[in-house]
């Protein structure tokens, strides 16, 4: 198609074919099954809106968006590829299955990390659709590389078996379950991503975040770095790895106590070499702002963390930058504006934690040995002196084990 109007309304699929193109037009389908099964489809210019009672758009090789403009209202899947889903312009809307906002009463129903924890007292859940309903589904890989985005999903919003890549995309998620899921590998170089709602934000066997600006308001964790291999999510020998190199990234993590996840959660290592990264669950519970399996390593950046004091651990001692660990007993009110000050009086770093909070971790390319800090929360004052790299008052490893 391309050009002049096309609408079609099927009792099943309206559109079927091996390849699929629109480069310009208006075309509107309206299908009691899917609206295009194509063996490949491109959409390069024009306009596509989608009524469908199963999938929007399923593929078998490819599905790609380079222009244009597309509205998918979908009962399952938006577009679904047993192949690949490259975006590298156009606009693009989806809605599937009702779309997304039950995060805060779902019960995740798996995923590479395993079923979240449910209702302990007796609260009614969303429990998720038994069929596939996610925005954008791949058996293969995922390439957002360009346009504007806005998924709504009762499941998944991004979906690939294999890896996901994400730049220069402006890209907004509301979820019920994942707002970006990997099998394997996701990396995000650049771009403005907004997650609205969401179980869980970022979640792959490994995370790198190179740049771009990411909001994240999850009910679980907010960025989740968890590998199929992990034993129940607890393996001292997992491959899993959350990498922070660049960007800004600021995760508020919104569950009740009995649903609840960390800011930064990774079954493995976490690397934060540069950006800027914030995390904040509630004190209250057993999370953490980050929590790593083994260790966290901090070489560069600015990093600020809150969350309960009882299972915090320090920063790996072969980090190259130095990295606060501190216990605030009294706890520090939501929205308090925490100030860290220098020995001559000059600020270094301010954090306001989203929750109420027991313990803040924070980094900053300032900091330097030898020097003592002060950081004020309201009306307590809390003093420390790098001794080393690693300064913390918990002195306990993390739920992986020992900090090394």
């Amino acid at each position: 198609v391309s050009g002049g109007s096309l609408t079609v309304r099927s009792g099943d699929d309206a559109l079927k074919a091996p390849y699929v193109a629109i480069s310009g037009g208006t075309v509107s389908l309206e299908a009691e099954g899917r609206g295009v099964d194509a063996g490949e489809f491109a959409l390069t210019d024009g306009t596509l809106s989608v009524s469908s009672g199963s999938d929007g758009i399923r593929t078998e090789t490819l599905a790609s968006v380079s222009g244009g403009s597309a509205a998918i209202e979908a009962g399952r899947d938006g577009i679904q590829s047993e192949g690949g889903v490259e975006i590298s312009g156009g606009t693009l809307s989806v809605l599937c299955a009702g779309g997304g906002g039950n995060a805060l009463q779902c019960f995740d129903s798996g995923g590479v990390g395993g079923p979240g924890w449910g209702s302990s007292s007796g609260e009614e859940y969303y429990v998720l659709p038994d069929y596939s309903c996610k925005a954008v589904k791949a058996d293969g890989g995922i390439r957002l590389l360009g346009g504007a985005l806005d998924l709504s999903s009762a499941d998944d919003a991004v979906h690939a078996a294999g890896a996901i890549e994400i730049a220069d995309v402006y890209l907004t998620i509301c979820s019920s379950d994942d707002a970006v899921h990997s099998d394997t590998d996701l990396t995000i170089d650049s771009g403005t991503i907004l997650i609205s709602d969401c179980f869980e934000g970022l979640e792959a066997g490994t995370i790198t975040i190179n740049g771009g600006d990411i909001d994240i308001y999850s009910v679980n964790d907010g960025i989740n770095a968890s590998s199929k291999t992990d034993s129940g999510g607890f393996g001292w020998g997992s491959s899993a790895v959350f990498t922070m190199n660049g960007g800004e990234v600021d995760i508020f993590v919104t569950g009740s106590s009995s649903n609840m996840g960390d800011g930064v959660d990774s079954n493995g290592a976490i690397y934060i070499n540069g950006g800027r990264i914030t995390a904040g669950t509630d004190g209250s519970t057993m999370e953490n702002g980050i929590d790593s399996g083994s260790s966290f390593v901090v070489t560069g950046g600015i990093l600020a963390a809150s969350g309960n004091a009882g299972m915090q651990e320090s920063a790996s001692t072969y980090s190259t930058q130095c990295a606060a660990v501190l216990e605030l007993m009294s706890g520090v009110q939501a929205v308090t504006e925490c100030v860290v000050t220098d020995e001559d009086g000059n600020v270094v770093m301010t954090y306001t934690p989203y929750r109420w909070c027991t313990c803040i971790v924070l980094s900053h390319p300032d900091f330097q040995i030898g020097r003592t800090y002060t950081l004020t929360a309201g009306s307590q004052t809390k003093t420390f002196t790098f001794t080393s790299v690693s300064y913390s008052e918990r002195g306990f490893g993390g739920f992986g084990g020992p900090s090394f």
